[in-house]
Parts: structure tokens; C-alpha cells; sequence
């Protein structure tokens, strides 16, 4: 009966503990599917988007900013214009989650992309789901308004 009280002791803290670490212990896990070199980098969708991705996605990440622009023939307006890129393709989504009532996604990418993504999230990102078997990169040229 001694022993018994001292499990269930050790029971309930052990259940406590891990109630109150579940955060690190996911991020162990997220961690574990990171491969060398590479990192994970969260980033927030939409909840649209979120309802088409999950862990084992491949997407494209598009950043919309507004760019001066000087194409043949015309002159730069002094607003901008709103431009489109692909910022960068075949991205494999590591892990989706929900934090505080918004949807992100942990993508794979590589150091240098990490700085890239970064500094993006400065603009508008949106994501575009790939067909799992187009591991194509492409060049792809800028999409913009016309006037």
C-alpha cells in the first residue's frame, strides 16, 4: 500500500509535467524531422490555406508588395504598383499547428532562405499547394498589374 501511494505520486507528477511541457516536447519532436543544415521557420496562413496543407505538403511561397517599376515604353508612376513573386518553391511543409486562434505552418528551408523569409514577412506571403510529385523549379517571371 506504501509503494502504491508513492507510484501514484509519482504518477501524477510525471502527467503534470508533461501537461505543462507539451510545447517543448512537440518542439523536440519538430525538431527531430528538421534534416542537417536545415531549419524549420514558421510562418502564418490563412485559414483558408491551412485547410488545403498539411505535414508532408510541398508548396510555393508568393510575396505581394507594391514595387517601382519601369517596363519598356512606360514611365514609373510614383505610386508603385502591386507586384507578385515566388519567392520560393517546392517548400516541404514540416508541421501545421494552431496558436492562439491563428494557423501556421513549419516549412523546411535552408539558412540562407530563412533570412530571405524573414525579411518577407514584412510584405504579403501566400502559399500555393503543389501536386506532390512536381518537384520542378522554375524560373518564374514577375506577375504585376496592368494600368
Amino acid at each position: 500500500m506504501k509503494y502504491m501511494k508513492s507510484l501514484i505520486a509519482v504518477l501524477v507528477f510525471l502527467i503534470a509535467f508533461v501537461s505543462l511541457n507539451a510545447e517543448a516536447v512537440n518542439d523536440l519532436f519538430l525538431g527531430q524531422k528538421i534534416p542537417f543544415s536545415y531549419r524549420a521557420f514558421p510562418l502564418e496562413i490563412s485559414a483558408e490555406e491551412a485547410s488545403m496543407v498539411s505535414a508532408g505538403s510541398r508548396i510555393d511561397i508568393l510575396m505581394t508588395f507594391q514595387a517601382m517599376l519601369k517596363r519598356s515604353g512606360r514611365s514609373i508612376s510614383q505610386k508603385g504598383e502591386i507586384v507578385t513573386v515566388t519567392l520560393l518553391q517546392n517548400i516541404l511543409v514540416l508541421e501545421t499547428s494552431k496558436i492562439q486562434n491563428k494557423n501556421y505552418i513549419f516549412v523546411n528551408i535552408t539558412p540562407r532562405d530563412a533570412q530571405y523569409l524573414a525579411l518577407a514577412q514584412e510584405q504579403t506571403l501566400n502559399i500555393s499547394l503543389r501536386n506532390p510529385k512536381d518537384r520542378k523549379i522554375a524560373p518564374m517571371p514577375v506577375a504585376f498589374t496592368e494600368d
